[in-house]
């Protein structure tokens, strides 16, 4: 097998169309159907003789692979269909161009979409979708101009979804209502599934007025429709209104989820509302949401921030392996209520655990630090934060200067740190012709 993989890194120079496509040796043709075929009693794969697949076992076996996340036996696919000279029609090869990105080999995705000489419409909403979800979304974005210019395709349902959380992601708001409007021009705004996600787009950028129009206009709103409201609402610091929200979607018949749920006990924990916050918890339970890491972080954030941190640790603790963000919402609840020797000793654990922390962990343990004033291991804790390069986010800066001043270090330290931060500022500047005069006071005052 591994020499047919050889094969399909050098087949990007030649297309689909030619049958010179052979290994240096001829060994190619005689080895991948052998190697593949090793695995058909056990999976049941279908082979029409020695050297070539039959069609529609080809696309179930191409599924296959990115379900089983076999990035050798996909590419040992693609490999078949060069040196067998065959000619995939447009479905099998955007099953093959699925593959690639959904196993993130978005270098062989991008060389196998430039080659081919017929593309449609789930070419072009494969490649939006999967550059949306992977956080690539000015390349999305990108794409979507191309299909409409280039190769003058409508976009379907699935390629507006795609874009529009493309949009979503980079608070993109130009874009998103450009696409919002062609949506409504050409009537092509029934379907849920981009209603939901406008709903989340304008949430996200803080039109919430917005949000509740797209919302209104939705004939049926399912479940994912009254999350997204509700999230929007919650995100944007509107939290009674989340509530209210969440209460009318009750009344209608909509079920609780994890999703809603998440959002709901992140209200309540920012309203400070103990009671109704533990009665959703048992509605919750009623519904059979299941304690997965978002309603685990969710249900130590709410009890943290409301005060009961037994009541956080038995949440905790109800996670087989809790996500870093329990740990979170955990060390900053109990940095909250001031007992700082707790939150150190979970940070310990944390990384006995082997996770990695992350930016509002290092500051919340720096405020544990400050608390318990131990500059030892504040300034161990320092040096793990400017190795991991945290050190110039606004999180971390903040909590560095709460936890110098509170430890008590000399404050001629922190000043002569100060300066010499202005200085080198002041140098850069001086370097482009321009010197400021607030930086040049600031240096050279006392």
């Amino acid at each position: 097998m591994g020499s047919c993989i050889a094969v399909l890194d050098g087949a990007f120079s030649t297309n689909y169309s030619g049958a010179d496509s052979q290994g240096e040796d001829g060994e190619s043709a005689a080895i991948l159907p052998v190697a593949i075929q090793e695995e058909r009693d056990e999976r049941g794969w279908v082979w029409g003789n020695e050297s070539a697949l039959l069609p529609p076992s080809l696309s179930r076996l191409i599924r296959l692979c990115t379900k089983t996340n076999s990035i050798s036996k996909g590419k040992a696919i693609h490999a078949q269909l060069i040196i067998s000279a065959s000619n995939p029609d447009v479905p099998t090869i955007n099953h093959l161009l699925s593959m690639y990105l959904k196993l993130g080999r978005t270098d062989y995705a991008q060389k196998l979409f430039e080659q081919m000489p017929e593309r449609n419409v789930i070419t072009w909403a494969t490649l939006i979708s999967s550059y949306s979800q992977m956080g690539l979304s000015e390349k999305a974005l990108n794409c979507l101009r191309l299909m409409v210019l280039d190769d003058g395709i409508s976009p379907n349902n699935y390629s507006y979804v795609g874009a529009i959380t493309a949009c979503a992601n980079m608070r993109a708001l130009r874009t998103g209502k450009e696409i919002h409007g062609k949506l409504y021009r050409t009537e092509e705004i029934a379907n849920s599934f981009v209603s939901n996600c406008l709903v989340n787009f304008y949430g996200k950028c803080g039109l919430l007025k917005s949000a509740r129009l797209v919302f209104d206009g939705i004939l049926e709103p399912n479940t994912s429709s009254w999350v997204s409201l509700i999230a929007c609402y919650c995100q944007c610091g509107e939290n009674e209104e989340g509530l209210r929200i969440f209460l009318r979607s009750l009344r209608t018949g909509v079920k609780v989820n994890e999703f809603s749920y998440g959002s709901i006990s992140g209200a309540c924990a920012a309203l400070g509302m103990l009671e109704v916050g533990m009665q959703l918890q048992g509605l919750a339970v009623k519904c059979g949401i299941l304690m997965d890491p978002y309603v685990v972080t969710g249900l130590v954030n709410f009890y943290a921030k409301c005060g009961e941190l037994e009541l956080a640790y038995k949440a905790f603790r109800e996670a087989d392996e809790p996500h870093l963000t329990a740990w979170t919402a955990l060390v900053g609840g109990c940095v909250q209520l001031g007992k700082g020797r707790q939150a150190i000793d979970l940070f310990r654990k944390l990384l006995s655990t082997g996770l990695k922390p992350s930016e509002q962990t290092l500051a919340s343990v720096l405020g544990a630090f400050a608390i318990e004033k131990e500059v030892i291991g504040g300034t161990q804790l320092h040096s793990l934060i400017i190795k991991s390069g945290f050190d110039a986010f606004t999180f971390i800066c903040n909590a560095n200067t709460i936890y110098l001043f509170s430890a008590g270090h000399d404050m001629l330290v922190l000043r002569n740190g100060v300066v010499e931060v202005l200085s080198g500022l002041t140098a850069q500047f001086s370097d482009a012709g321009y010197v400021p005069d607030a930086l040049v006071s600031l240096v050279d005052g006392d």
